[in-house]
């Protein structure tokens, strides 16, 4: 009898134990499938990896989990992982204008613009907001600057004020930018850079525009406002050599290259001094910073040229012809500076062999 007893007693304990795990089990499955499906929360990655390994998910679910988890990918910066993700969610049923935002965005990353704007439009046609408007617009930015534009000035319609406008007008000044429209663009980017907090690059591009309009007195005056926030910049100091130089200051302009070059920004800083130099007179200095510019960038033009242009002036004809040569060789597509103006009478050729 103390033995039926016992292991009734036994029994008892273990029924309870099993109703008990059973229960935390079921209360561990509502909790971490809640979790699973709230994207905000960091654990809901793992939480969907674990109901995926335990088997506890059907093919909607497994869906969902996808696009959670490669939304998240999305976050840390993983595109390609996202994109592998959020496929596998629309192929199991998720259709909804986020799964096809964040898909956008991922191939946006992933610089696969025009696939990216299909996603955007995808978004839109399912209910999305204007933010979808304005990605599709940086997408297409990098194949279609008109239809860029239309989507920002459609973004910018519906949002006069606020928040949107301040990267929609960025995004509406780069696309004039590319369409030759460098009135409106300036106008843009200055709209832009107002309400800013991060306005480096709209201010840098203003300076730039103002350069290419030949308005040195105004670039001058907006790059010093640039140089007071940060005078490290070195492509602030080569903007305001390119001021000077347009303003005929070409001394001081030497010395905005110097520093430039100083600071270590190549190309265009010992491109602009050697500019500074040939404008005071000062042939050897030039050259050596001509030269200096193209150990830099063997394949940039204007300082190739500029020196043919020296070797001529001094003299040298033998030396232009062999620099013009060595141009032909390095990019065969030259063949139109034969009826450039850059072309220097001296070192043209006699026949067509010195371009082979």
């Amino acid at each position: 009898m103390k033995r039926y007893i016992g292991w009734s007693a036994i029994g008892l304990v273990a029924v309870f134990a099993l109703v008990f795990w059973w229960q935390m089990a079921k209360v561990w499955v509502s909790y971490t499938t809640a979790l699973c499906h709230d994207p905000d929360d960091s654990g809901s990655v793992d939480a969907c990896w674990q109901l995926e390994t335990l088997n506890l998910v059907d093919e909607a679910e497994r869906a969902r989990f996808a696009f959670h988890h490669g939304r998240a990918k999305l976050e840390w910066g993983s595109s390609s992982e996202a994109i592998q993700l959020l496929e596998e969610a629309m192929t199991g049923g998720e259709d909804g204008p986020e799964v096809h935002f964040a898909h956008g965005r991922a191939l946006q990353n992933n610089v696969q613009h025009r696939a990216a704007a299909q996603a955007f439009t995808r978004a839109l046609s399912r209910g999305h907001d204007d933010t979808a408007l304005a990605w599709r617009g940086w997408s297409r930015l990098f194949f279609d600057d008109e239809g860029a534009l239309a989507d920002f000035d459609q973004v910018a319609k519906h949002h006069p004020a606020g928040e949107p406008v301040i990267w929609v007008q960025e995004g509406r000044a780069w696309a004039l930018r590319d369409m030759g429209r460098d009135v409106e663009a300036l106008a843009a980017f200055r709209t832009s850079a107002d309400t800013n907090d991060y306005r480096s690059y709209a201010d840098q591009e203003i300076v730039d525009i103002l350069l290419d309009l030949n308005l040195g007195e105004e670039a001058l005056a907006a790059v010093n406002g640039n140089l007071l926030q940060s005078d490290e910049d070195g492509d602030a100091w080569v903007q305001r050599g390119t001021a000077l130089m347009l303003l005929g200051r070409h001394g001081e302009a030497r010395a905005d290259f110097q520093r430039a070059a100083e600071a270590d920004w190549g190309y265009e800083a010992y491109l602009g001094l050697g500019h500074a130099h040939l404008a005071l007179g000062q042939d050897e200095d030039a050259r050596r910073a001509y030269l200096q510019a193209i150990a830099s960038e063997p394949k940039e033009l204007p300082a190739q040229l500029a020196i043919v242009m020296l070797d001529c002036k001094s003299g040298d004809v033998a030396a232009a012809r062999e620099r013009l040569a060595k141009l032909y060789k390095l990019q065969p597509a030259l063949a139109w500076l034969a009826g450039a103006p850059e072309r220097i009478a001296c070192a043209e050729a006699s026949d067509t062999g010195d371009r082979d």
